[in-house]
């Protein structure tokens, strides 16, 4: 088996107070940072936010 480190991208959207709170469990869970999110963006025609973070994650590939 090898391990490897992989970046992801989380995005959430919705109504900004829910976004929030998404963030903060997230960190809660130590899951991810909440300095890491990018500042709101305002959606067009939606009336909600858009967030977006990166982290990077361990993988184990198993060896066939």
């Amino acid at each position: 088996m090898t391990i490897t480190t992989k970046q992801i991208k989380l995005q959430i959207s919705g109504d900004a107070d829910a976004v929030n709170a998404a963030i903060t469990t997230l960190h809660h869970l130590n899951f991810i940072n909440g300095s890491l999110w990018s500042q709101a963006i305002r959606k067009r025609c939606e009336g909600g936010v858009l967030r977006i973070a990166a982290r990077a994650i361990t993988v184990e590939n198993e060896m066939t």
